[in-house]
């Protein structure tokens, strides 16, 4: 681990959180780091930054986006002085606007378009993933690592995921499997491995 964010990890992490423990000691995105020399990632769904800092070593660029507010203002907090990652508050769906992150800031938040704002539902800004990648000037994705509680459909499924799906060589998430069909569309081989399934770009 990077000796900055060992530093951070003494200071700011819970170790003892279920997403510490998954990234760190039961290391479940371990296919991530064979792939060599990463020019840029996509953290989408980061909360505190976990999948970012495990491997920040690797990549140039790490987009590391969090929707809900709480859990943003950590991830910035975790991500200072580390210049490889570039925090950003979004959700990203199937439409460019506004949704409604539903949830506290333990993660596991739900993504809604119902309107109502509560104490536990926050209005986000939202866009696809095609726009936030040709927004930001983004021209390959090595890695999307994508954690967001079965709404990876609505990404995957917008109607402009066809615009840049040639750009993504390699994705990795708990709930993928239910883009399965989607991704197989666009020329990803799906793989069910040790650590969860994966998609690559054939």
């Amino acid at each position: 681990m990077n000796k900055l964010i060992e530093e951070l990890v003494k200071k700011n992490i819970d170790k003892n959180h279920r997403f510490f423990k998954e990234v760190f000691e039961g290391e479940i995105y371990k296919p991530t780091i064979n792939r060599g020399k990463l020019r840029t990632v996509i953290d989408l769904g980061a909360f505190h930054g976990e999948f970012s800092f495990y491997i920040y070593d690797l990549a140039d660029k790490i987009y590391a986006i969090e929707p809900h507010p709480d859990a943003f203002k950590n991830l910035v907090k975790n991500c200072k002085g580390l210049n490889k990652i570039i925090p950003a508050q979004l959700i990203v769906s199937n439409s460019n606007g506004y949704k409604w992150i539903s949830g506290n800031e333990d993660g596991g938040s739900h993504t809604t378009d119902d309107g109502i704002e509560t104490e536990l539902k926050h209005k986000v800004k939202s866009k696809t993933l095609a726009t936030f990648i040709k927004e930001n000037h983004i021209d390959n994705v090595d890695i999307l690592k994508i954690d967001i509680e079965d709404h990876e459909p609505y990404v995957f499924g917008s109607d402009d995921f066809k615009e840049i799906a040639n750009k993504i060589k390699f994705i990795m998430g708990e709930h993928i499997g239910n883009s399965r069909v989607i991704l197989e569309k666009y020329g990803f081989e799906y793989k069910e491995t040790d650590y969860g399934p994966i998609c690559e770009k054939i």
